[in-house]
């Protein structure tokens, strides 16, 4: 059960969730035409987490980041940062960052995560 109206669960148990506040970020800095990446590996808000507390150093605080997890995507809200940094610190993580245009899903996003 979740209490926050705000989120609804998503994927393949439901454990996770997407802040619809988060949703809406990411919507507006899509069509702002900011630099969105593909994130291979980021499938619930447990990676979020972790690429928030990798990230946002690098791009001056996590109100600079948006994630769509259920199509594994990351947009810098920051017009100025070091690209090759972001990649390093996602790869940090174990996770992959590709930069991209599209919002289809990111490799290894299964298709079960968005039914």
């Amino acid at each position: 059960m979740i209490d926050n109206q705000k989120k609804k669960p998503t994927g393949c148990c439901g454990s996770c969730s997407v802040d619809e506040d988060q949703q809406e970020k990411f919507a507006d800095a899509n069509s702002s035409g900011r630099i969105m990446f593909a994130i291979s590996g980021m499938d619930c808000v447990d990676e979020v987490t972790i690429l928030k507390r990798e990230i946002s150093p690098l791009v001056e605080g996590e109100e600079n980041l948006a994630f769509d997890v259920l199509n594994g995507r990351m947009i810098i809200l920051k017009d100025n940062f070091n690209e090759a940094e972001i990649i390093r610190a996602v790869a940090k993580t174990g996770m992959k960052a590709v930069r991209t245009s599209s919002l289809k899903p990111a490799e290894g996003i299964s298709d079960s995560y968005r039914k």
